[in-house]
């Protein structure tokens, strides 16, 4: 084994932890920004949730353990995927909820004072004097050392054993400086805890001035960083396992657009039959067209709706993909705005819990494709709050419950 000089000391190796640590999380550039990635929402498993792009029509979010840690080692979990816009969609008004109303954002920013009151204590003197203290402790090993190498040189050893000396001599005192060094770091850490407590709360206090007119219009990259700064984190307490198979990208696009779907009429049918084809076709444009709206109302199998509409099941697939991907679908339900509509089906409910510092808020919404007749149940979890540097409860803590 060859020994090579280290890069780094353990000084410097600590001070890289900390300072990687309190990055804030990244917010990404031109693709898709998933809102609740960058480990914000913890899994089931204890892992995290990341957010993964599957096809042009399915966008959701999969536990980081789905995928074993190499191959045939059998450690993946059975955390189920996530339909990202629902799931993003129902946090974020959960939060404009709360970031809206007056009174509790005052109440929020009394708590996060009362709750911080200890982090946000000036270490600057603390600091400065261990500072002092440690270039004292460093004189006093280089003078140890220099006195420990000229006796043992009075001596007659070699230089070898006088370096041997020097290092036995000064070496009571590398621990005290290791134990100083290691108290500065901590108190660097708290002063960071300090400053990050004053800017988040700054930041409650403008928040609650401009939330009411702006928190609705924002982009995602503006919800991302909004979501940094409240310290956001969201935990998955139940979600049903998924149903087997490709998610309904009908029924994706009506989740992604926000909008319900529209009762076929013969009046509105004569509106977009010019945009259907089907002229040389051999299945029945309406009828493909009506089994695709009813799969998005009722969340039936594919070969279900397409023996009810008498089609072929593969012709629903390649139509529909062939429609969503060259706009056809988007502009036949832009003719059919105005028309009697009909919600979109929702799948078992996924519960939520997400923690705005020092606020919970408990959500159940709709997650991918699943089986519609076994309802989920709510459940009731516990508030608590996540607190920079220490884990403890704050007191009045407030609790927001939904329904998709």
């Amino acid at each position: 084994m060859i020994a090579l000089p280290r890069i780094f000391s353990g000084k410097e190796i600590e001070e890289l932890k900390t300072a990687t640590s309190q990055q804030p999380r990244p917010v990404q550039g031109d693709a898709r920004v998933y809102l609740l990635g960058g480990g914000l929402l913890t899994s089931l498993c204890g892992s995290h949730y990341i957010g993964h792009h599957c096809r042009p029509t399915e966008i959701v979010y999969k536990c980081k353990q789905n995928q074993e840690s190499y191959p045939g080692a059998g450690d993946q979990c059975s955390c189920p995927r996530l339909e990202a816009t629902a799931l993003e969609r129902q946090v974020w008004g959960d939060v404009v909820k709360v970031l809206t109303d007056a009174d509790r954002m005052k109440a929020m920013a009394q708590d996060w004072l009362d709750a911080t009151a200890s982090e946000r204590v000036d270490r600057t003197k603390q600091i400065a004097e261990l500072d002092q203290q440690i270039a004292e402790l460093e004189d006093l090993i280089e003078v140890t050392s220099a006195a420990a190498a000229k006796r043992a040189l009075r001596r007659g050893l070699s230089r070898e054993e006088a370096e041997a000396a020097a290092e036995r001599a000064a070496k009571p005192h590398e621990e005290d400086l290791e134990g100083l060094e290691k108290l500065r770091l901590e108190a660097e850490a708290w002063q960071r805890e300090a400053a990050e407590a004053s800017r988040r709360l700054n930041g409650l206090e403008r928040l609650a001035k401009v939330a009411r007119d702006n928190l609705r219009a924002i982009d995602d990259h503006e919800k991302a960083e909004m979501m940094d700064l409240m310290g956001l984190q969201a935990e998955v307490v139940k979600a049903a396992p998924r149903r087997p198979g490709v998610a309904c990208g009908i029924r994706e696009w009506f989740v992604r657009a926000g909008r319900d779907v529209p009762v076929l009429t013969d009046e509105g049918w004569e509106r977009i039959k010019p945009l259907m084809g089907g002229s040389r076709s051999t299945h029945d444009r309406r009828a493909v067209t009506e089994a695709m709206l009813e799969k998005a109302v009722t969340g039936a199998r594919l070969d279900e709706v397409a023996l009810k509409y008498g089609v072929v099941k593969k012709a629903l697939q390649t139509q529909s993909h062939r429609w969503l991907s060259n706009g056809t679908w988007a502009k036949a339900m832009e003719l059919l705005a105005g028309s009697e509509t009909r919600p979109v089906w929702q799948p078992d409910p996924v519960e939520i819990k997400v923690t705005v510092r020092p606020l919970a808020i408990e959500s159940r919404l709709g997650d991918g494709e699943q089986d519609p007749s076994t309802p989920g149940r709510p459940r009731r979890t516990r508030c608590a709050r996540r607190n920079p540097g220490a884990r403890c409860r704050a007191g009045g803590s407030g609790r927001v419950r939904c329904s998709p």
